[in-house]
């Protein structure tokens, strides 16, 4: 045991009146996988908060390395509001599925610090670099990680296709009159084309409803509401192609297959799609 742990960790006998053979111990039980912050707490009359620094000041986790493909992500946390940012950044190996890294911040310079730390050899091996659209995840990638290339995450991507499709949804639905069958079928049943969570066999037996006075199944709802506008049924069909491609195809087809999408895309003219083009060639 270090001799001025007390002093790197600020908890000396006055502050805490726990002896060298408490702490001894406390230790030792820290080791032991089967214990908890709880169950050590217990057993030498203190508090959990306590044997938790304990932990944190002395106990060293060993960083996990880095593998050939890995995602660079945030996540918000409501606690950290009064922080400059309420942003933590993760790191993520995305063949292991398994959590590399978690940094106090997602800026730019954070995450620097943390690649800068990590030697040369093993940052080459990174092959490829998942992350979502804010600049400076890219800036750090091309800095940190020259080997890898750069991939926008998937959920990020469908998620601005998904938003510039609904958008056009709505300018559509407001063309016309709120009391029309028009506007109840893109406000009431837009689910339908966002989501794909429903049935939609054809054969399904309906449900009665009472705007149409006859029974219909979610296939024969969704096939009006994309009726209703040629482009918006054109625009659904280019989605859902989008999101096919990211679902189903493989490493292997993947370059082939994008070409092809990409290439679908631009015939159809869609200029509310403009953007989301624009993303895809970055």
């Amino acid at each position: 045991m270090r001799k001025n742990f007390y002093e790197e960790v600020n908890l000396g006998p006055k502050n805490t009146n726990v002896s060298w053979s408490v702490i001894k111990a406390i230790m030792e039980d820290l080791g032991k996988i089967n214990e908890t912050y709880t169950s050590i707490s217990e057993r030498h009359h203190v508090s959990a908060s306590l044997v938790q620094k304990y932990a944190d000041s002395f106990l060293i986790v060993p960083r996990l390395t880095l593998t050939e493909s890995i995602g660079i992500d945030e996540l918000h946390e409501p606690s950290l509001a009064k922080r400059q940012s309420p942003y933590i950044a993760i790191i993520v190996d995305n063949v292991g599925r398994a959590l590399l890294e978690i940094l106090k911040s997602r800026s730019k310079e954070e995450l620097g610090r943390y690649f800068s730390s990590i030697p040369k050899e093993e940052r080459m091996i990174v092959r490829y670099v998942t992350i979502d659209l804010w600049e400076p995840y890219r800036d750090v990638a091309k800095t940190w990680l020259p080997n890898a290339k750069i991939c926008a995450d998937p959920f990020h991507i469908v998620k601005i296709l998904t938003k510039a499709f609904d958008d056009y949804r709505i300018k559509i639905m407001n063309q016309h009159d709120r009391n029309s069958k028009a506007y109840y079928l893109l406000k009431t049943w837009s689910k339908l084309l966002l989501s794909d969570d429903y049935d939609f066999d054809p054969n399904n037996k309906g449900k009665y409803n009472a705007t149409f006075g006859q029974y219909l199944n979610y296939y024969q709802l969704r096939k009006m509401a994309l009726d209703v506008d040629p482009l918006l049924k054109s625009a659904y069909e280019l989605k859902e192609e989008f999101r096919s491609f990211i679902k189903y195809t493989s490493p292997y087809e993947a370059e082939e297959r994008f070409t092809i999408v990409l290439k679908d895309f631009e015939d159809a003219s869609l200029t509310f799609y403009q953007s989301f083009i624009n993303t895809l060639k970055t």
